[in-house]
Order: C-alpha cells, then structure tokens, then sequence
C-alpha cells in the first residue's frame, strides 16, 4: 500500500515536472534523435564501404527508428496541450493534478510515458550504435585491433539491443496517432488517478 501511493506521488510529480518543462524536453529529445539519425547514417556508409554489410543494415535501421522519432516528437509537441504547462506554471502539484479532467490526467501519463520510456530510453538503448563511428575512430587512433572493432561494433548493433530500442520508439511513435490515443484512453480509463493526490 505505501509503495504503491510513493510511485502515484512520483509519477504525478514527474507529470507535473513534465508539464512545466515540456517544450525543453521534446526539442532535447528531437535535436538527440537527429544527431542519433545522423551519426547511424555516417555508421551505414563506413559499414557499408568496408564491406561489414550486416553492420550497416543494423545501423540503417537505427538511423531509421531516430528520424522517425523525430517526426513523431514533433507530433507530440504540437499536440500537448499549452494549457496544461500553463497551469503547471502557475499552480503547485496538488492544484496542478487536480484541477485536471481525467482526460487531462490520461494525457499527460501518455505524453510522460511516451517522451519518458518511448523516446528517450529507446534512444539510450540506441545509443551505442549510434555513435559507434566515433567509437571506432577513437579506437583506431588508440590502435586497437581490427578484430576488437569488429567485437565491438558487433556488440552495440545486437539484434536484441536493436529490437529493443526500435520497438520503445515505435510504441512512443504509435502512442501519437489517433489509434494509439485511443488505445491508450481505453487502457487508462479505469484508472483512479486523482487518488490519493486529490483525497480530501
């Protein structure tokens, strides 16, 4: 019971952080997706030119999952509601949560999930691969061997590592259109969100 009301507190307070700073988080999210994209894309074409062609397929799809993310977290932006961060700016958490309609509620759990585990822990997971040219250059100018890189670049584009971080942003992706909102209402619609916050 006690840990149970600690994470509705956490998860209102993260909501409600969320609210105050959503613009902020969605442009970091958006601007480390392209650089993400872009890197995979240099990763592809050195891959792919020194003949490692399952390494450059892995690394196209990450490139592929971080633009989509990029225009989904531009989707999300667009639609949070600037009422939401308004009245998280003028109000504490209490009020903030409260004040809400449980559409209000369900909204802003979707978007936390979303930008949270969707985009920006699917971006972590992808992370390795993401920058292994860097990775590789640094490597190279250490002297390390060939064989090593190999190890390496073969560890950070895993299957497992891939579906993982592909399968977070899709879900975030999906969650932003008009299917996923709705799945999502229905999902969370039996939800007591306003307890034990609003308990008077």
């Amino acid at each position: 019971m006690g840990v149970g009301v600690l994470a509705i507190v956490v998860i209102v307070g993260l909501c409600y952080y969320f609210a105050r700073n959503a613009e902020a988080v969605y442009l970091a999210l958006r601007m480390a997706s392209a650089v993400f994209g872009l890197l995979a894309m240099v990763s592809t074409i050195a891959f792919a030119f020194t003949g490692r062609y399952s390494v450059a397929i892995r690394c196209t799809a990450v490139a592929l999952a971080a633009m989509a993310a990029v225009s989904f977290i531009g989707t999300a932006l667009e639609n949070y509601p600037v009422e939401m961060t308004n009245l998280a700016n003028q109000a504490d958490i209490k009020t903030f949560w409260c004040s809400l309609l449980p559409y209000g509620r369900q909204l802003a759990l979707l978007h936390l999930a979303s930008a949270g585990l969707g985009f920006g822990f699917g971006l972590m997971v992808l992370a390795g691969a993401a920058i292994l040219p860097l990775l590789i250059f640094a490597m190279h100018y250490m002297g390390a061997s060939s064989e090593r890189l190999e190890r390496t670049a073969t560890r950070l584009t895993s299957i497992g590592v891939l579906l993982l971080g592909c399968a977070l942003i899709g879900l975030a992706c999906y969650a932003h259109t008009q299917d996923g909102l709705a799945q999502w209402l229905g999902m969370t619609a039996k939800l007591s969100l306003g307890w034990p916050i609003c308990a008077r």
